[in-house]
């Protein structure tokens, strides 16, 4: 099949805007995703181009060169360029996304990431679904469908509990990407925010702003035990390596009643958070309610106490924090899936740099 003898330019948002050689190539472009130019298909004359795209010559030969740079076109002097229509041969990638119940603690974090994903540009034309399993019925669907599907995607192979016929399936396959650090290496590839990177980031803050008095909670009634481990980790070793620490101290727990009730879980440990210059939380959520506690009792944050969090939690103006590079680990992502049909990518673990997001909780204290 041929081109249209009109074709029609693109309509994106700010297409207009752009120079008209880029007009014609981004146009050219679309229809041969779209199917409409077959490949070794000859492209009409220069001439003939040039009128239908209402553009120069020169402009078209600018367009010209940049589809032959991509590959997509041949040229040969005093021939007419043939098409290389390679999205005529390439399968649309599906990709699933687990979502649901067993993922409630790391819901937000997965759909920041999710929203990345599919508004990559290179990730937009394939199928990808957000998908919530609820029972073994779903879970049949999966195995049913899994040799369609190119990536699966959960928080964490343990969480997902998947049935052991589908990671039989997939064993050794990285097509199964996890979002939390696994001990299963030989199911997935893990793509995840450098947890200890974070936790030496916070610290270095907080010691730049003048803390020298730590207070660390790793309080989590949840799923993120290793991560919390390696955000803690990261903290207190940057702190020892600063050689400028007063004093620091480290709570964990892993009971649903000290999430719930933070101010009681410090107060039976003897621990009054006012006698710190910072508190850092290995979690945006535990962050939050030591703010509203250190509020309760009249300290003000940050003048008399600084408190970071972790995670990036959006709708958190006030929390200072380390945030998920959700746009990097929604690339890897991509990455990983797109090359796994060519084997180019293999498994393992991948780690995305956290990014500080600073707000007022953590700002420098006035002198």
């Amino acid at each position: 099949m041929n081109g249209t003898e009109n074709p029609a330019l693109t309509q994106d948002a700010g297409f207009e805007h752009m120079p008209k050689h880029i007009q014609v190539r981004v146009t050219l472009e679309s229809e041969m995703r779209a199917g409409k130019w077959t490949d070794g298909a000859y492209l009409p004359s220069e001439t003939r181009l040039a009128r239908m795209f209402d553009v120069g010559r020169t402009t078209l030969r600018q367009a010209l060169a940049d589809l032959r740079k991509d590959g997509l076109v041949e040229s040969t002097r005093g021939r007419r360029s043939v098409i290389r229509n390679r999205f005529l041969h390439e399968r649309a990638l599906k990709i699933v996304w687990l979502g649901g119940a067993a993922f409630s603690e790391l819901e937000p974090v997965l759909m920041m990431v999710y929203q990345q994903l599919i508004q990559l540009p290179e990730a937009q034309r394939h199928n990808i679904a957000y998908w919530f399993m609820r029972d073994a019925e779903d879970e049949q669907w999966l195995l049913r469908n899994l040799e369609d599907i190119d990536g699966l995607i959960v928080s964490d192979v343990e969480v997902a509990r998947l049935e052991p016929a589908v990671t039989a399936r997939i064993r050794g396959d990285h097509r199964m990407i996890t979002l939390l650090p696994t001990n299963a290496h030989t199911v997935a590839s893990t793509v995840i925010t450098d947890n200890r990177a974070g936790g030496s980031m916070a610290a270095e803050y907080l010691m730049k702003q003048g803390c020298r008095k730590f207070l660390i909670l790793g309080i989590t009634p949840g799923l993120r035990r290793m991560p919390f481990h390696e955000r803690i980790t990261g903290f207190t070793e940057r702190l020892l390596d600063g050689g400028r620490v007063a004093d620091f101290r480290v709570v964990t727990s892993e009971q649903e009643a000290d999430f719930s009730d933070v101010g009681s879980a410090l107060e039976r440990r003897g621990i009054d958070p006012g006698e710190f210059d910072a508190i850092y939380s290995v979690t945006d959520d535990v962050a939050v309610k030591v703010i509203a506690l250190l509020r309760q009792r009249n300290i003000r944050v940050p003048e008399e106490i600084a408190v970071m969090g972790f995670d990036g939690r959006p709708g958190e103006e006030f929390l200072t924090t380390l945030g998920t590079d959700a746009l990097g680990i929604a690339q890897r992502i991509f990455t990983i899936i797109d090359g796994g049909r060519s084997r180019k990518h293999a498994g393992g673990v991948w780690r995305i740099k956290p990014c500080l997001i600073e707000r007022q909780s953590a700002l420098k204290k006035a002198p």
